[in-house]
């Protein structure tokens, strides 16, 4: 799992008076799944859906994972939330693009599910070259926390 690497980035951010934000309720998790299935055609992976049930995404250092858009909220927080729908709509402005889901990003690459293939990459974001291949989305966390450090 990855509560080991949640717990370090938890303690880093409590330095800077930062916190985690909670995760979604099933019903906000349903509704963001539809929504999304509906406006990208895409189911998305269990292991992502799995994540925001305890965390609605990580923004830390400059280093994103993306949640569950505001909007859909039906419990409002004051953390702010880099959604999922509302970044991968920019993203689908590309067509190359449309065969990943966007999952996060930091100031060199982009965290990806290669919708196809059925793999996480990390990406470069000027121009799009694989860095990074990861099992699983937990294994993608994994290093994503690490780098954040």
């Amino acid at each position: 799992m990855y509560i080991e690497e949640i717990n370090l980035l938890t303690k880093e951010m409590a330095k800077y008076g930062d916190k985690i934000n909670n995760g979604v309720l099933e019903k906000d998790l349903k509704l963001f799944v539809d929504i999304f299935k509906k406006t990208f055609s895409v189911i998305l992976p269990n292991d992502y859906l799995d994540f925001l049930k305890n965390f609605n995404g990580i923004e830390f250092n400059g280093f994103i994972i993306y949640g569950v858009d505001k909007n859909l909220l039906s419990i409002k927080t004051d953390n702010h939330i880099n959604g999922l729908i509302e970044f991968n709509n920019i993203f689908y402005e590309n067509e190359y693009q449309k065969k990943y889901i966007f999952l996060g990003e930091n100031n060199i690459s982009w965290y990806v599910y290669d919708i196809e293939s059925v793999i996480y990459f990390e990406l470069d974001n000027s121009s799009g070259t694989k860095i990074n291949k990861f099992d699983d989305f937990k294994d993608m966390l994994k290093s994503f926390i690490k780098e954040a450090i």
